[in-house]
């Protein structure tokens, strides 16, 4: 898989596509837990998956690939994890508060872990240059 260039307009198109995985996510989680959904909870579920969604692509926008790798990666980690918990109702009654803290959990270590990746590559790239 070749990822788009930096500063590439498909950065856009990948954001908006992992923007919809995530709410479509969420808003499984509530169906599969048979729970109303109104309009107010589509906003909340739209607006954290926004900014996932511009954290990932941005990384990539600018052309840190790493980075928007490890943050894809920890964001189906989360997906699936956020799944598990609803389908197995590991945390019976509080299953959909549980299960999307536990996704922002993973999104905030695969965060972390996306900058440090970088500052690695960063780090031997330079060290790579004065040699």
């Amino acid at each position: 898989m070749k990822l788009p260039d930096k500063h590439s307009n498909k950065w856009f198109l990948i954001m908006l596509a992992i923007f919809i995985l995530v709410v479509l996510a969420m808003v499984s989680v509530s169906l599969i837990l048979q729970l109303d959904i109104g309009i107010e909870n589509i906003l909340g579920f739209s607006k954290l998956a926004l900014i996932v969604s511009f954290a990932a692509a941005v990384g990539g926008y600018f052309g840190f690939k790493r980075y928007f790798l490890a943050m894809l990666v920890s964001n189906i980690i989360g997906i699936v994890y956020m799944l598990m918990i609803v389908i197995n109702r590991t945390a019976e009654g509080w299953s959909d508060l549980v299960s999307i803290i536990s996704y922002m959990f993973v999104m905030f270590i695969g965060f972390f872990a996306a900058i440090g990746l970088e500052l690695v590559e960063s780090l031997r790239n330079k060290k790579a240059k004065k040699n």
